[in-house]
């Protein structure tokens, strides 16, 4: 499964309607959102000549409609109208699809993705508020089980959006829900997006098993583990075995993209996130990605630089500090007077050694921070 020769995919269309990749994640706040985003633009940018003609982003996030707000911001002028009208349209629920024509001419919009080769249209989500109050109605056809027609109406649309010589990458919601395993069943390559915590772990596992359940797992084309803060080997061999797919590289936390995202733009083409998404886009279709990534990718030993401490940690680390200059300060001091002695030797040298043996540990320092915030406080309480 590591090996990037025999796991990696084509982009080449199977069939007329073009390829389709879901972008899916265990629990919402993973960044996936702005993977997805990334790819589309990436592709739409360093597609090869003739491999295919345009690529179509679609919100497919009925929860929040999160890539809508996104990229309203500053790439698409209108997010009204999209996907949910389609839901609810008879033109979907009543005819076997929708007509392609239809869907760009009313509800496409092209983006302004920056320095792009090729069209790049989006679909958004549209009001998506209706279908809690019109979808029970919409659907009541189908007595059993309103909800499959709305399942198959949204794969009919995600199916239809992939034309000739297109690519299709779809936003689905955080987390588990029939509308997101409907476009599943219509996607070529689903890609996983997991934070390397324990609860986006556990929570995209789950997600992994279902999809195999709903014998979809055979097309989980690989994950990414976003915002690494350290080392990600471990996770990375972890995550193969509990998500059954390749590892298509390791996202570090990038304060540049976690801006860009707050003020709805992309991250710039030589930021450390474009960089890794790029790698992990030429890990899986080698063949149509164009150039490797610009820049260079994190080696294993260079994530420890983005640990960011926590405020108990930080605090410990300066009383410790302190007191090792307080230290050295007094053994600097008999050694200048002359009155180094069995104190000196039995007790500050000793004494500088631990502590400063001891201001490496950061659990060490989490709880001298700690006790130091509870003493403040209850001096300042009394």
């Amino acid at each position: 499964m590591n090996d990037r020769d025999t796991a990696s995919r084509s982009l080449r269309a199977d069939s007329a309607r073009g390829r389709i990749i879901a972008i899916m994640s265990g629990k919402g706040g993973s960044g996936k959102t702005m993977v997805a985003a990334t790819m589309a633009s990436v592709l739409a940018r360093s597609a090869k000549s003739g491999e295919f003609d345009k690529v179509v982003l679609v919100d497919g996030d009925l929860g929040t409609g999160g890539l809508s707000y996104f990229l309203a911001l500053n790439y698409v002028r209108n997010i009204r109208n999209g996907l949910t009208d389609l839901l609810l349209g008879d033109a979907v629920v009543n005819a076997p699809k929708v007509g392609a024509v239809e869907l760009k001419d009313r509800y496409l919009q092209r983006v302004k993705f920056p320095a792009r080769s090729i069209d790049a249209f989006f679909l958004p989500v549209g009001d998506f508020r209706r279908l809690t109050h019109r979808a029970g109605e919409q659907f009541a056809s189908d007595r059993y089980n309103p909800g499959v027609a709305l399942q198959n109406a949204l794969a009919r649309v995600v199916d239809v959006a992939a034309g000739p010589q297109s690519i299709v990458i779809v936003d689905c919601r955080g987390g588990i829900d029939d509308e997101t395993l409907a476009i599943g069943r219509v996607a070529d390559d689903i890609i996983l997006v997991s934070e390397p915590d324990t609860t986006s772990f556990q929570a995209t596992r789950h997600l992994a098993e279902v999809l195999g359940e709903r014998n979809l797992g055979h097309k989980i084309a690989g994950f990414v583990l976003n915002k690494v803060f350290e080392d990600p080997t471990v996770a990375r061999r972890e995550g193969t075995s509990a998500f059954g797919a390749q590892s298509l590289t390791p996202v570090p936390f990038d304060p540049v993209a976690t801006r860009a995202f707050l003020v709805g733009e992309l991250p710039p083409e030589n930021s450390v996130f474009t960089t890794h998404v790029v790698d992990a886009l030429a890990s899986l279709y080698p063949k149509e990605t164009a150039a490797p990534p610009s820049q260079r990718l994190f080696r294993p030993q260079q994530y420890s630089a983005l640990v960011l401490a926590s405020p108990a940690s930080a605090r410990g680390g300066y009383v410790l500090s302190l007191l090792v200059l307080l230290l050295g300060t007094v053994l600097l001091t008999r050694a200048l007077t002359g009155t180094s002695g069995a104190l000196t030797t039995n007790f500050f040298l000793p004494a500088l050694m631990a502590v400063g043996a001891l201001a490496g540990i950061e659990s060490f320092r989490r709880i001298v921070g700690r006790a130091v915030e509870r003493y403040l406080r209850l001096v300042f309480r009394d």
